[in-house]
């Protein structure tokens, strides 16, 4: 006799449709930090979210890590450094500000929320870091 309703002769109806065995696939654990569509660590590129492994990519691809400071990093760190200049020429920052150290501030701070807490920074952080900024920039020596 042929099976019917969803049953094979003889067992009773699979608790999960279409699944062939009579068990119900195990679903994997949650982990409640992981964000969806994220493939976890060994997806993540190299380097992210560990200092070590990080400095062990700029070790072994020194090329890629050369191009992606002189393509990328310098040229937008060059047009940051432009527009605080400008601030100082202005008068709006004090002159002896250190326009470097307050961009590797900033900068730090976005690698940080980023890649370490896999988060980002809001509007609310953006204005605290430009009132911070204006109010006591870092000062050459």
């Amino acid at each position: 006799m042929a099976a019917q309703g969803g049953t094979r002769a003889g067992r009773r109806p699979h608790p999960v449709a279409g699944h062939p065995g009579g068990r119900p696939r195990r679903q994997p654990a949650r982990n409640p930090r992981r964000r969806p569509g994220v493939g976890g660590p060994v997806r993540s590129p190299a380097g992210a979210g560990d200092p070590a492994r990080a400095d062990l990519g700029r070790r072994h691809r020194p090329e890629l890590a050369l191009r992606l400071r002189t393509e990328l990093v310098e040229p937008r760190r060059d047009r940051s450094a432009t527009v605080l200049r400008r601030a100082v020429t202005r008068g709006v920052l004090p002159p002896d500000t250190d326009v470097l150290t307050l961009l590797d501030l900033w900068a730090g701070l976005m690698l940080f929320r980023g890649v370490v807490l896999s988060g980002g920074v809001d509007d609310r952080t953006v204005r605290a870091l430009v009132t911070a900024a204006l109010d006591s920039p870092p000062r050459l020596p």
